[in-house]
């Protein structure tokens, strides 16, 4: 067994889950549909951005090169560390098997939640990586279609990241792969156009108006609340970020995105923009707010 053989196991437990999330996506159409109705964020017009549906509608071809991808640097870089690629590689190896199984699963979202967030910082710090994660942050009005519009190369490189030193440290990659659909939903609900704060819970939990903040411009917030679930490291690294106030204008600073997806793909690679925006360096080093209750 080589590495196709592995990166085949990987793709093909992905693909079973995200065919089996597909008899999910009708009822979280309309889900959506409605919540977003009954208590908006802002007034929305009845139909959805073009720009999002075109890339749920690329997403699927998206997700397999990125996961194909993803699994052969992994295993590469792997290699170099002396772990060999078998079929089994991916239901963990080494000495955390050893541990029980609960505390195994523990470890590992407590894991991903870290490397999540610092590659999402990362992704607004380094000029390079911050040309890509633009075309998320290009959307002007924010709904839980916008949690897909992501550029490839942005993908590729948030897989590698989260995924790499699970791998590396032999944890389960397989049980990762089962936390997809709540984090799937997870990101869904952030992005939602819902005038939704969860009280007192706010400081555990990823909601709609706190990862609005994130999507505002760089004074406003835009820099801050890179957490994916949890707000945990938020808090330990000085980026919680959650006034009184409503979020303001939503978009990227000083940068014009086309809105074609097609012009998006190309932007980073042609763009004259060498550095992420300087408020955005600067908002990431300011100590955090104390959160409104």
């Amino acid at each position: 067994m080589g590495i196709s053989d592995a990166i085949g196991a990987h793709v093909g437990s992905f693909w079973a889950l995200e065919i089996a999330s597909l008899a999910w996506f009708p009822s979280l159409l309309f889900f959506f549909w409605v919540v977003e109705k009954i208590r908006p964020f802002v007034r929305q017009g009845p139909r959805p951005n073009a720009t999002d549906v075109k890339y749920w509608l690329l997403n699927p071809g998206l997700e397999l090169m990125t996961r194909t991808a993803s699994a052969f640097v992994m295993l590469s870089l792997a290699a170099l560390i002396g772990v060999r690629a078998k079929l089994g590689i991916w239901h963990g190896f080494g000495p955390v098997m050893k541990q029980p199984h609960w505390l195994i699963l523990v470890e590992m979202v407590l894991l991903l939640e870290l490397t999540a967030y610092w590659s999402h910082r990362l992704c607004h710090t380094v000029p390079w990586l911050w040309r890509f994660h633009a075309i998320h942050h290009s959307a002007k009005r924010l709904n839980w279609l916008s949690a897909a519009r992501f550029h490839p190369v942005n993908q590729l490189f948030t897989r590698v990241s989260n995924m790499l030193p699970l791998f590396c440290l032999g944890f389960p990659i397989d049980d990762a792969m089962k936390l997809f659909p709540f984090v799937a939903f997870s990101a869904l609900l952030a992005h939602a156009n819902l005038n939704l704060r969860f009280g007192p819970f706010s400081a555990l939990l990823v909601g709609p108006v706190y990862h609005r903040f994130h999507h505002t411009l760089s004074g406003e917030g835009g820099n801050k609340n890179f957490a994916g679930f949890c707000p945990l490291f938020d808090w330990i690294f000085g980026t919680y970020y959650m006034p009184a106030e409503d979020p303001g204008a939503l978009g990227v600073d000083g940068e014009d995105v086309p809105d074609d997806v097609l012009e998006q793909f190309a932007y980073p690679f042609r763009s004259e923009t060498e550095s992420a925006p300087e408020e955005e360096l600067h908002q990431a080093t300011a100590l955090p707010s104390r959160p409104s209750w």
